[in-house]
């Protein structure tokens, strides 16, 4: 029985077997063995036998800060008896999430802006792990979209009088709010406006040419412009010289004359009788000859335009125009000679 024993132990020795062996008889052994799985050869753990561990985050996403991005992983187990334990989640290396049961999820919350290289960990019950592939993802925010603005007024190249004046515009957003519409005049700021109507009141210093410009800014700082030309120029002066308000006696050949006078110059004095328009005239003397006026009642007024297009009408002269009142002999007949004693009948 010694010498049997001593068989047994160095065929243990030798071989990494777990056995039992039991004694039938004297003298004589029967062996009964169960292998056990040899250890790697570098002494690690046992390699996972998950087949597949696949991030489901689409490649290449771009999200808006604060980002709200889900993820989740789908896993397979090759071998009866490993079950997957855990799941972690990881950006730029840096764990920011785990999961222990399925569906093996996370989502990562108020993201701030940047580039992430996301990916995950999947540990087993063996102590074994495998890594997904890995999902490139960008956290930025769009870009902002200038607002867009208009001058209602005044429009451009208007020309205008001297005296206050309204400067208005009317200004949107298409990804945001409007936050001020600055006006300048020939690039001096002179008001800001937060509130529509976007609007104020100037009034110019001294007659000449402006530049009036509104700048509408939007929330996130983005700015649009647009520019009028404004000219302020003194209107004409104008006023009928002739004829004098009152009555005239016909027939009459009459002339109504005008006195124009303009800074610059007078391009045209227009004549009228109540809305009727007369005559025209360019050039001065400014006048307008009416010949054998009929009797009756006017109202003459002349209208003078500048250069600029400036216009201004003249107080209106009333003028009244009498006739005599016209004697006609019936009888008797010219040249006619009467007989004495006569009584013609007139």
């Amino acid at each position: 029985m010694g010498r049997g024993r001593g068989l047994v132990s160095k065929w243990l020795a030798k071989w990494p077997i777990l056995g039992v062996w039991a004694l039938l008889i004297a003298g004589s052994f029967v062996l009964a063995q169960t292998l056990a799985p040899p250890p790697p050869e570098d002494g690690g753990i046992t390699p996972m036998s998950v087949i597949q561990a696949d991030l489901t985050l689409p490649n290449g996403t771009s999200y808006a800060p604060p980002a709200t991005i889900p993820m989740d992983v789908a896993a397979d187990i090759g071998e009866d008896g490993e079950r997957i334990t855990k799941v972690e989640f990881y950006a730029n290396g840096g764990l920011i999430g785990t999961d222990t049961a399925l569906p093996y999820s996370f989502t990562w919350t108020n993201v701030a802006a940047g580039a992430y290289a996301i990916h995950a960990v999947v540990f087993s019950n063996l102590g074994s792990t495998l890594q997904s592939n890995t999902v490139n993802v960008s956290v930025s925010a769009p870009t902002n979209q200038t607002p867009s603005v208009s001058l209602t007024s005044p429009t451009n190249g208007q020309v205008v009088a001297p005296g206050a004046i309204s400067i208005a515009a009317n200004a949107s957003d298409p990804d945001g709010s409007i936050a001020r519409v600055e006006f300048f005049v020939t690039d001096t700021l002179i008001a800001s406006d937060t509130t529509a109507p976007y609007a104020v009141s100037w009034t110019p210093p001294s007659t000449g040419t402006y530049s009036i410009k509104a700048r509408a800014v939007d929330n996130a700082g983005a700015a649009s412009e647009v520019t009028h030309t404004l000219k302020v120029n003194t209107p004409p002066s104008v006023g009928i010289g002739l004829p004098a308000s009152g009555t005239h006696q016909g027939p009459l050949n009459l002339t109504i004359q005008a006195n124009a006078t303009d800074n610059s110059a007078v391009t045209q004095v227009e004549f009228y009788n109540g809305a009727t328009l007369l005559a025209t005239d360019t050039t001065a003397p400014f006048a307008h000859a009416w010949p054998n006026i009929p009797s009756g009642n006017y109202s003459f007024t002349a209208r003078a335009t500048d250069d600029d297009g400036a216009s201004t009408t003249s107080s209106a002269v009333a003028i009244v125009v009498t006739y005599p009142p016209s004697v006609e002999l019936s009888s008797p007949v010219s040249n006619t000679i009467l007989g004495a004693p006569a009584s013609p009948l007139v």
